[in-house]
């Protein structure tokens, strides 16, 4: 990092001598500071954290102001001039400039591109003209409450709606109620054409705040291990100061009731917190429950509208919010003063970004917290090894929750060995064991959640005669098989085309098509049990706002029987009941070239799991595998997260992978595959003898696992490092600026090897 800034970060507007020239960190590549003039008209204005629109190069970018200074490094003749004045405030304070300058810093990236990466692109871009829909009341409230009894039965979510309007006041978008009420847009419209509602457009950023009328909800008493819990929390807030709490606590043992009460401590001395769950997670009974316990919440997500996110962010920014939910990027949330962050699922690999910045929120809410002098809570039923390792040695505080609520038992997990299945011919999509427990489980009019990490209908299209596999004609990636349509789609860049009748290479008349996904398991399970009976959730179904919502309704009152998915019905749901959760292939991420292939496995299998036996009634959990004696699995079987973390923990100490290393990734893309392999070769041969010295172990340069994306050659290397010092200094190395038609991406703690 430039070590200007230093000289010049100190240096505040609106001195009798204002400076005549600003530091401005740009978002590019480029890791240094660039001094520009500031116009007559404009001085005394330009201050620390505004962003200001500058020339660079032969084109003119937005860029952030980070210091002032009365001299610039190169002759005058050469500084050019501030065009224009975004902001006359500035739009980050100090305390964020600060958290971006050790971002970039530690995910090697330019100061620019870090402060860039801080703002929601709502904040960013001009005021567009989305609209919003208003509901208001068209009944009184004793009328809409008793409207709701007489429907309650055959109609639960219209009920949950009229309830839910009968407790506001005033107008309130259709969006937001629907969150309230659990419920979808199409309940909304149902109830308009009955008299119950009225409906009006208007400009997005012209609707009620969140702050409308709940119903509150009274606290439930807590168990002994969370009352246990509590008073750890406590004793970190009486102390004050940065701490940092694991919670390792098993589904369904109340760890949002914690996050809950100790949200209550820190609002009531004045301070705020932020909660951030992963996007999947962000349902609308997950805020409904924040919003059933506090006044003043504020949600970050992608789903926002534009005007909505950028009025959600002002109202953080100005203190008229105490509790700020959202997915990663809330962990920039402007908070005036930052008491607690709670990191939910803190496992999570979508708490990573994958593009520059590439932060993950959880270490970036680690390293925020400490300068603001905050408490850090993570937790999750399947902590990962990382912030494991990190409470067993003393670094963190460990708060583990053994038993669910109510005591209600873990469900017993049965593995079934498909390798016995296939003796006499291919293995059926649904074991004959699954298939009896699904029939009985609907025969007592219970509910079943199968899940199955693959979408589409089949997954490879091969040629039994010459060996011909269809792949992306832009990755090198099989396409997937989807039914609807008779296409074959790359789940990488998004590449359609339709499926072959023949070979391309040998003309037989008759592909045949291999592996299962979603689709046809879906098609399996109507054919037996009707199509009301299931409801499918993936990235394919699930398209169009409120989809999400809608089939988790259907689900949750029992309009449908059977919820078919991807990883989206693994975690976060709690539905009493389902008592039968069936695990269709448990190797598809097992099977992955990946040093966390068994972890991301283990964790999938117990979050789903977990869905299981959340009611009086009990559960259990069948998983399907070819791999029926892999540890992985046996210890999801045994729901016993402490001795896999511990056989884990040791093979990765044994080839020195973190948490007994550091590990950075450098990728090099571009389109011509001779060029991308000399500029990775030339990328190692540069930091080949400084890594030797430091003690930086270097493996590769090689082709990636995936060789091309979206046209893109690929190869990498992976650095190990027993420090981050060490790390770093040899990242800091690398030219990242594109070069013959090349990038260089350096991905620092990367959780994807491929």
């Amino acid at each position: 990092m430039n070590p200007e800034v230093e000289d010049c970060a100190g240096a505040l507007p609106g001195e009798p001598s204002a400076p005549e020239y600003a530091v401005v960190a740009v978002p590019t590549p480029v890791d240094r500071l660039f001094h520009y003039r500031i116009p007559p008209a404009l001085r005394g204005e330009v201050q620390v954290g505004a962003r200001v629109r500058v020339p660079f190069g032969h084109r003119e970018i937005l860029g952030f102001c980070v210091g002032h200074a009365d001299t610039a490094p190169v002759a005058d003749a050469q500084v050019r001039e501030i065009v224009r004045l975004v902001d006359r405030a500035p739009i980050l304070d100090g305390r964020m400039l600060e958290l971006a300058r050790w971002m970039a810093e530690y995910y090697c990236c330019s100061w620019g591109e870090a402060l860039e990466g801080m703002l929601p692109g709502a904040v960013k871009r001009p005021t567009s003209a989305d609209t919003v829909l208003l509901v208001k009341a068209a009944r009184a409230p004793e009328e809409l409450r008793a409207r709701a009894e007489s429907v309650s039965a055959r109609a639960p979510r219209q009920a949950r709606v009229l309830r839910a309007l009968a407790g506001t006041t005033g107008e309130i978008s259709a969006r937001d109620l629907a969150a309230l009420a659990q419920a979808d847009y199409g309940v909304i419209r149902t109830l308009e054409r009955a008299g119950d509602l009225r409906l009006r457009r208007v400009p997005a950023g012209k609707e009620p705040s969140l702050e409308f009328a709940v119903e509150r909800a009274e606290p439930p008493p807590p168990t002994p291990e969370q009352a246990a819990a509590l008073a750890c929390i406590e004793r970190a807030l009486a102390r004050g100061g940065f701490h940092v709490i694991l919670i390792h606590g098993v589904t369904g043992s109340g760890k949002t009731e914690i996050y809950i009460r100790a949200l209550e401590r820190v609002v009531a001395s004045g301070r705020q917190g932020i909660v951030l769950v992963p996007e999947i997670a962000l349902t609308p009974q997950t805020v409904a429950r924040f919003k059933a316990r506090f006044e003043r919440v504020c949600i970050l997500h992608s789903d926002l509208t534009d005007r909505r996110r950028r009025a959600q962010w002002r109202l953080i920014r100005e203190g008229r919010a105490d509790v700020v939910i959202g997915a990663r990027s809330a962990v920039f949330a402007p908070t005036p003063s930052l008491g607690l962050l709670v990191v939910d699922e803190e496992h999570e690999p979508s708490f990573k970004q994958q593009s520059v910045p590439r932060y993950h929120a959880r270490d970036v809410g680690i390293w925020r917290a400490r300068q603001e002098g905050a408490l850090v809570i993570l937790g999750s039923a399947t902590p990962s090894l990382e912030s494991y390792h990190n409470a067993r040695s003393g670094k963190y505080e460990l708060i583990t929750l053994q038993h669910r609520v109510g005591n209600l038992p873990l469900p017993p997990v049965e593995i079934l060995d498909m390798t016995a299945e296939a003796t006499h011919g291919p293995a059926p999509l649904l074991s004959r064991r699954l298939s009896i427990a699904v029939e009985s489980a609907l025969a007592r009019n219970e509910q079943v959640i199968l899940f199955l990490n693959r979408r589409g209908y089949h997954t490879r299209v091969v040629c039994p005669r010459c060996g011909f596999v269809l792949k992306c004609p832009r990755c090198d990636v099989s396409l997937t098989y989807h039914r609807g349509g008779h296409r074959a789609v790359c789940h990488y860049c998004g590449h359609e085309q339709g499926a072959p009748e023949s070979c391309p290479g040998c003309n037989l008349p008759r592909l045949r098509y291999q592996g299962t996904g979603t689709q046809r398991i879906e098609e399996e399970i109507v054919r037996r049990f009707g199509r009301e009976a299931v409801a499918r959730m993936d990235s394919d179904s699930m398209r169009g706002w409120g989809k999400y919502e809608e089939t988790l309704c259907r689900f949750r009152d029992g309009e449908t029987r059977i919820l078919l998915g991807t990883q989206m019905v693994a975690k976060g749901h709690d539905f009493p009941n389902v008592t039968l959760v069936g695990v269709v292939n448990a190797d598809v991420i097992l099977d992955m070239p990946d040093f966390r292939a068994a972890e991301r496995t283990f964790q999938l299998l117990a979050q789903v799991a977990g869905r299981a036996g959340r009611g009086e009634r009990g559960g259990r959990v069948m998983i399907q595998t070819l791999s029926p004696r892999h540890p992985c699995i046996l210890f999801a079987r045994d729901h016993d997260y402490i001795r896999f973390a511990e056989h884990e923990l040791r093979s990765r100490k044994a080839h020195g992978y973190p948490p007994f290393s550091r590990l950075a990734r450098v990728l090099v893309e571009g389109k011509d595959p001779a060029a991308v392999r000399a500029r990775a070769e030339e990328v190692a041969d540069r930091i080949r003898d400084l890594a030797a010295a430091r003690g930086v172990q270097m493996l590769g340069p090689a082709e990636a696992p995936i060789g091309r994306i979206k046209g893109r050659h690929r190869w990498h290397l992976i650095l190990k490092a027993g420090g981050v010092a060490a790390l770093r200094e040899v990242l800091g190395a690398i030219e990242r600026r594109r070069a013959k038609g090349t990038q260089v991406i350096v991905d620092v703690d990367p959780v994807g090897m491929l």
